[in-house]
């Protein structure tokens, strides 16, 4: 499944990039760019892939950005963050950012193909407010502290989203909860969706 899919990394040094570069040629991604040396990607499903010796600032600005695009095979693609053995707070710190998966290295090929994987074939529960879009932040916690959390007026919209090697990245279906919805983004103010349009030249990413 990944070898149809496209790798866009993003670290804070060349040696860093390179780390990242030669996991995602271990798992079989079908095309790799890199903030280095970035180029047009083709259509489909890309996973922003990002290196945990980033900045906390750079690491939310890359996600805003993808998160803010128009182009639905971009605002609903999958980031994942590698990072090293970390204690748990800091985990939930990266997942409370909007992560898809943060995952330690080294690992095992065959663990990281499955967790990659995970985003890909499956409809996945996305969710949405005013000034967040992406997969459940509190998805760490106990079920009962979740659930509690979860009650209240704050409006919010539930996203059912599907990645597709094949077809690329769709909204399935969208379940408002109250009246306030995300604003959409102005196009004209974020390189993502001309960055990831077919034939557009790719722009670094500020880190």
């Amino acid at each position: 499944m990944l070898s149809e899919c496209n790798a866009f990394i993003v670290a804070p040094s060349p040696a860093t990039s390179l780390q990242l570069e030669r996991m995602a040629e271990r798992v079989g991604f079908g095309d790799i760019v890199t903030s280095f040396a970035p180029r047009a990607l083709a259509r489909g499903v890309t996973y922003f892939v990002l290196h945990y010796q980033l900045r906390d600032a750079p690491m939310r600005a890359v996600i805003d950005q993808v998160r803010d695009s128009q182009d639905p095979h971009t605002r609903y693609a999958p980031i994942v963050l590698f990072t090293d053995d970390c204690p748990v707070d800091r985990l939930l710190g990266y997942i409370k950012m909007g992560f898809d998966d943060v995952i330690a290295l080294p690992e095992k090929r065959e663990v990281l193909e499955a967790r990659l994987g995970a985003q890909l074939n499956s409809d996945l529960a996305y969710f949405e407010t005013d000034d967040y879009l992406g997969p459940d932040r509190r998805r760490m916690e106990l079920s009962t502290h979740r659930d509690e959390r979860r009650t209240g007026t704050t409006p919010f919209a539930r996203l059912i989203i599907r990645r597709d090697p094949a077809q690329g990245v769709s909204l399935v279906r969208r379940h408002m909860i109250g009246q306030q919805q995300r604003p959409q983004p102005n196009d004209t103010t974020h390189f993502m969706p001309r960055q990831f349009a077919p034939g557009a030249a790719a722009t670094r990413f500020g880190v």
